[in-house]
């Protein structure tokens, strides 16, 4: 390991530290049986300094909005996995917790105007056809 990548891991930049705070921030409000899971996952995604700092410094996220997207795309991917359903079609206790915290995260996405209504039908029908068909 390079100097300059252990310095790094040593001091995040800036965006990384208010992205990882936002998360926490995020999960603390929700506290529900997968917030450790997820906030694990999460905050993993949000160390990863040059995807971070590219989402944004270039694509212009806000720190919040990158927060929201990761805990999303990370309960997206865990309800889609079959990793948290009994059988085909049915959740276990913490899959619908995770659907509970899905629904709390997009909703969110809306209320400060990251996401619309309209998105956030679309999503609900994909993935609910998703765990439909996973199992």
């Amino acid at each position: 390991m390079g100097i300059s990548r252990m310095f790094g891991k040593l001091f995040p930049p800036y965006e990384v530290k208010v992205t990882c705070q936002d998360i926490d921030v995020l999960l603390q409000v929700n506290d529900g049986l997968c917030n450790d899971l997820i906030r694990n996952e999460a905050i993993k995604l949000a160390k990863d300094a040059d995807k971070t700092l590219y989402s944004i410094r270039i694509d212009h996220l806000k720190p919040d909005q990158l927060a929201l997207i990761l805990i999303f795309n990370v309960l997206t991917r865990n309800l889609e996995s079959g990793w948290y359903h009994t059988y085909r079609g049915v959740l276990t206790t913490i899959g619908q917790d995770m659907l509970r915290l899905w629904h709390i995260t997009e909703k969110e996405m809306i209320n400060r105007g990251y996401s619309t209504p309209e998105a956030y039908a679309a999503d609900v029908e994909g993935l609910m056809m998703s765990i439909r068909s996973v199992g």
